[in-house]
């Protein structure tokens, strides 16, 4: 018989071993599994095995406490061009139950809440923003137990490193057309220089409207079609 301590009730169980085991693994529920007190009484008469039996009833009590849930992480990492909060606790708590009791303020556009390693919070985090990040009690973790008191997490968004960049990224950009523009990407840039060199269309490896087409091999700095005097002197000025 097994019998919760705290509040002095018989608690039910599940002995999840087969019948003929040396040893045996009990699954019981507790109403506050935080502060465990279980009694655990075996009356006389227990067939063995070995054909004995146990001559006398014995007991014992077990006692121990669970570690409550805690945040045990808390930062910010970059992803491209925004910044992800990763939040980390001491005991499994599922996604869903987590969206339904996350709390941030102020309040961050397009928050979203991924899985990983950590919890990954996704949003509009701003650097110069202090944020207050609630857990609010009722979460579920490790599949039976229920948070009582909020959790509460305070940190600023560190700046993140600067960054300049012609987008989409790793491309060749070469206008098609006049007055063509190209898209620029920032982040934590308050001033910068942008330097846009000449296309010559000897060095471009790729055909654009005001080239002509020829034969040329990507990369190649030296494909194209044969210029005469007059383009040759007209490359040099341009070049130099």
């Amino acid at each position: 018989m097994l019998t919760d301590l705290n509040n002095k009730t018989t608690a039910a169980f599940t002995i999840l071993n087969s019948s003929n085991a040396r040893s045996h693994h009990i699954r019981t529920n507790l109403q506050v599994p935080e502060t465990m007190a279980l009694g655990v009484a075996i009356s006389a008469g227990l067939p063995a095995e070995n054909k004995t039996t146990l001559q006398q009833d014995w007991s014992t009590t077990l006692t121990g406490r669970l570690d409550p849930l805690r945040i045990t992480g808390g930062n910010w990492r970059e992803e491209g061009s925004r910044l992800v909060f990763q939040l980390a606790f001491n005991w499994p708590v599922p996604l869903d139950d987590l969206k339904a009791h996350l709390q941030v303020s102020p309040s961050v556009a397009d928050l979203r809440v991924e899985p990983g390693a950590n919890f990954n919070i996704h949003g509009a985090w701003r650097t110069d923003q202090l944020y207050q990040i609630t857990v609010t009690s009722g979460v579920k973790f490790g599949k039976i137990r229920t948070l009582d008191k909020p959790l509460l997490w305070r940190g600023r968004p560190p700046r993140p490193h600067p960054q300049l960049a012609i987008l989409p990224a790793g491309k060749y950009y070469i206008p098609r057309s006049n007055a063509a523009a190209l898209a620029l990407e920032s982040r934590n840039v308050e001033k910068a220089e942008v330097t846009l060199y000449r296309c010559f269309r000897r060095t471009s490896p790729w055909p654009c409207a005001t080239c002509t087409t020829a034969k040329a091999v990507p990369g190649s700095a030296t494909a194209g079609p044969r210029r005469s005097r007059k383009s040759r002197s007209i490359w040099k000025k341009t070049r130099g």
